[in-house]
């Protein structure tokens, strides 16, 4: 009886062991940069277009993240993290091969390009059946060989053009079928151009709603204005997840709102105030400066980021 452990003791050595497993997880601050930056390159190869679902759930995996990080649900955390970026790389992937074989189809056959495959009839059929692969495989979700066998037979219709004139070169000496392939190649030329216009118009239209797309969801998660409620003050305010998630970033508030609000610990219901999205780096640190954070005065990592609004 002697040996027996003291209940007091008993119960201090589990607290310390629960201290212990609590502190071995970390703060998953590498893996949330690695995930920004593969929603960044998602977005830049115009996932929204080609890959929406995929960039969808790969931002709603990050996102979700980032409560369990605010919850200190580490492990969890990871888990999504993991999700979010290999929903982003296949995002990436697909919406490369998906452009690749919009670009190759429209020069193979959106420009065309009929008296070209007509002469160059070799070139041409490995054009399309590289094509008809690259198709297949997208529906595969191969999107890795689809974009290959795109890229093929991109390149492919691209020299016909070369190919042709090779063609005219060789035969010139027939002068009158040689001025007729002559004029057949301008022709072929002439349509090239235009296609590749067409194709540019199209890509940019493409960019376009991609922009309003991202600029409707950013306004959904980070609104641009707040209506006063009872109680409210401007570090409460600042400190809401869907403003800043930083209530150091208030003075950002105060500075874009200088028109109605004359005493920044002074505010009134109903008034609507502008919520800051563009802003750089130096001034949500310069804010946070003049709010009495700690140095070096950068937001935290569950905080608002001017680089989450691009």
């Amino acid at each position: 009886m002697k040996d027996r452990i003291p209940v007091h003791v008993s119960v201090f050595l589990i607290a310390l062991l629960f201290v212990l497993c609590s502190c071995a997880a970390h703060v998953p601050v590498k893996e949330v940069q690695d995930v920004e930056a593969a929603l960044k390159a998602a977005y830049a190869a115009e996932a929204t277009v080609y890959a929406p679902d995929e960039f969808a759930r790969a931002q709603e995996n990050f996102y979700l993240s980032k409560r369990e990080i605010d919850k200190r649900s580490y492990k969890k955390a990871l888990s999504l993290l993991e999700n979010a970026e290999k929903e982003a790389q296949l995002a990436i992937t697909k919406s490369q091969a998906a452009k690749t074989i919009e670009l190759a189809d429209n020069q193979l056959y959106g420009s065309d390009l009929v008296q070209l495959k007509k002469y160059i009839t070799d070139v041409s059929a490995i054009a399309e059946k590289s094509l008809a692969k690259a198709e297949s495989a997208y529906k595969s979700e191969k999107y890795t060989e689809a974009k290959q066998e795109a890229e093929m037979s991109l390149q492919l219709s691209k020299e016909l053009p070369k190919l042709l004139e090779k063609k005219i070169s060789e035969e010139s000496k027939k002068s009158s079928e040689a001025i007729e392939m002559e004029k057949i190649s301008k022709h072929a030329r002439a349509m090239v151009e235009e296609a590749q216009k067409e194709a540019d118009a199209i890509i940019a239209k493409a960019k376009r709603e991609a922009a309003e797309t991202r600029a409707r969801m950013l306004e959904k998660w980070f609104p641009a204005s707040y209506k006063v409620s009872k109680g409210d003050k401007l570090r409460i305010i600042a400190g809401r997840k869907e403003i800043y998630n930083d209530p150091y970033q208030w003075p950002l508030l105060y500075k874009a709102n200088r028109d109605q609000i004359r005493d920044p610990h002074m505010l009134f219901v109903g008034q609507k105030l502008v919520i800051p999205r563009t802003v750089t780096i130096e001034e949500v640190r310069e804010a946070r400066r003049q709010a009495g954070a700690q140095p070096p005065y950068d937001p935290p990592p569950e905080a608002f980021h001017p680089s989450e609004y691009p």
